[in-house]
């Protein structure tokens, strides 16, 4: 059993001791300091002799003894108890900690889904109309008075309370202690609450025809100074060795390291995508011969694999950099809204549509999370498909053309000379 007794420790140079409730468990003791100070005067020998100072401190070890009756701990160290009975007094900040893991997420390199975290938590602090927003401020009632404010905005009204809930479950799991029985954080809005779905858009709509995937990606354009000329030639360049390397995303392009690039192979955990265990999904892709050259091109510094993230702050930007090249190389063809990322979209729709492949190995490829994901845990992937269908994909859209106007050119040719021998 805990005992408690105020107390002071040492003198301040304006006559005045801060005041301390001794907690003594299993033998051990620890100090909680109070607000309360009290003159030299109110202590003899070491001991508090002020009536007020003395009725003060009745008060806060009555109130500590009524929370520790509250919970089991008999197992708890001294030090425990003196970190129970300071924290459960105070509010827990639930902005606080959401800006704190909106900041880890940061520093993981989660840069674009951190803003939307960032937003939801704007939009809830909005509607609660606090700029500190405790975790005790999140009953079921608020927020559910929130997702109904949001409830005409298809994306926020799935994406935000995905978001809150994500912080706010972290922050329990951190806070509370379910084996010691300390429940800092009591309220539960999330459970049983039904949170929308998100409208998925149609993605099969990001996709350019094979000869026009051919057009954008062998259109050559000015080198000039002019930085509109530069940028076109970087979409070209990217965008190009997104389609070669099998769709693969801008930010894993960013973020390459020369460690990456081994034997001929790409060999990274895409950032976006987990596996079934958890982690970052691992993939391997055979570069092809054909864009070896932008790897000397775009070549990094230290152990990046490409300067992208020397030229640009974040992946986003890159982004922006290669889809303002695209907008002006479409406007040429009389292409419109086109983005680096329908290469993507292109490379998984003319592998099943015109190369055979089926729908399970178009996501090998794209290294989407396996469905079976029960299943996938049993073996070890291979790679050599991926490589295969790769080169399938590429030579339907390129090479096959060549051969093909070839053909057609020497037809053309026969049927002339046919018809001077006529």
């Amino acid at each position: 059993m805990a005992t408690f007794k105020a107390c002071v420790r040492s003198l301040k140079q304006d006559g005045t001791y801060p005041v301390y409730i001794l907690v003594v468990h299993c033998r051990k003791n620890a100090y909680i300091r109070t607000q309360l100070v009290v003159k030299a005067k109110g202590v003899k020998n070491g001991e508090i002799k002020d009536t007020f100072i003395i009725r003060e401190t009745a008060g806060l070890i009555n109130d500590y003894i009524d929370r520790l009756n509250k919970v089991y701990y008999a197992e708890w160290s001294a030090a425990e108890i003196k970190k129970f009975l300071e924290d459960e007094g105070g509010e827990l900040s639930f902005t606080a900690y959401a800006k704190e893991f909106i900041f880890n997420m940061q520093k993981e390199g989660r840069v674009k889904p951190s803003g939307n975290y960032r937003t939801a938590l704007n939009s809830l602090s909005a509607f609660l109309k606090k700029k500190d927003v405790l975790f005790s401020d999140l009953t079921k009632k608020n927020v559910s008075a929130w997702l109904e404010s949001i409830s005409d905005k298809s994306r926020a009204r799935s994406l935000y309370p995905k978001c809150i809930r994500a912080m706010f479950n972290d922050g329990r799991n951190k806070y509370n202690d379910y084996d010691l029985d300390i429940i800092k954080i009591k309220v539960r809005p999330f459970d049983g609450l039904k949170i929308a779905r998100e409208d998925v858009p149609d993605k099969t709509e990001k996709y350019i025809s094979p000869m026009n995937v051919r057009r954008i990606l062998n259109y050559k354009p000015v080198m000039r100074k002019d930085k509109r000329n530069n940028r076109e030639q970087l979409a070209v360049d990217v965008c190009k060795m997104v389609f070669y390397l099998c769709g693969i995303n801008l930010a894993d392009l960013y973020d390459l390291k020369k460690d990456n690039y081994k034997d001929g192979k790409l060999c990274y955990n895409r950032k976006k995508t987990r596996g079934p265990s958890g982690r970052l999904a691992y993939m391997e892709v055979k570069v092809p011969n054909d864009i070896k050259h932008l790897f000397e091109r775009y070549k990094g510094a230290e152990d990046n694999l490409f300067n992208f993230s020397e030229c640009y702050y974040v992946p986003d930007e890159l982004t922006r950099a290669v889809n303002k090249g695209l907008a002006s190389i479409c406007k040429r063809f009389e292409l419109g809204g086109i983005t680096a990322y329908y290469f993507r979209h292109s490379w998984a729709t003319i592998a099943q549509n015109d190369c055979g492949a089926s729908t399970e190995q178009v996501a090998l490829c794209l290294n989407h999370a396996s469905a079976h994901k029960v299943t996938s845990g049993y073996i070890r992937k291979s790679y050599a498909p991926v490589d295969k269908l790769n080169a399938e994909v590429v030579k339907y859209v390129f090479k096959a053309w060549v051969i093909k106007k070839s053909r057609l050119i020497s037809v053309n040719r026969s049927k002339e000379k046919r018809k001077k021998v006529g």
